[in-house]
């Protein structure tokens, strides 16, 4: 992965700030932290933004999902991730694509999102949340 970014300009976020890391396998694509979004409101739950560009091509999407399904979870402290150019989603994070070529930030697909469940949802709520994921997963000493 060069730490200049992509030769390929249409794979750029012009408002945002590169984020790489000279062990981040190539394949992954390259991530830029946007300091305003159209899609997202000034909210002080959120604390960051990232876009990631990529090509929708069929051949393309066909590459990234060979790629997706090679992927393994690496053991080991948080530090080994870091090593490997694997960034961490913190409470408050949101990541949008964007398709390559585009230059309208409104057309973003939300990708995934961090945020900690007590600054979106009032107590009364998590509790809630609690009780029916209880329920779902049963005593704990009949996990398996």
């Amino acid at each position: 992965m060069s730490l200049t970014g992509p030769s390929d300009k249409l794979f750029t976020v012009p408002d945002g700030t590169l984020r790489v890391h000279p062990n981040r396998d190539a394949r992954f694509p390259y991530l830029y932290k946007v300091h305003n979004h159209p899609l997202v409101r000034a909210d002080p739950a959120i604390q960051q933004v990232f876009v990631f560009v990529i090509d929708t091509s069929p051949s393309a999407l066909k590459q990234l999902l060979d790629f997706e399904d090679s992927l393994t979870v690496p053991l080991g402290p948080d530090a080994s991730m870091e090593d490997l150019g694997l960034f961490e989603l913190h409470d408050g994070t949101v990541v949008f694509i964007r398709e390559r070529g585009c230059e309208i930030p409104e057309d973003d697909i939300l990708f995934a999102w961090n945020y900690l469940g007590s600054r979106v949802y009032n107590s009364d709520v998590i509790d809630e949340l609690r009780g029916i994921r209880d329920k779902i997963l049963g005593e704990e000493k009949e996990m398996t």
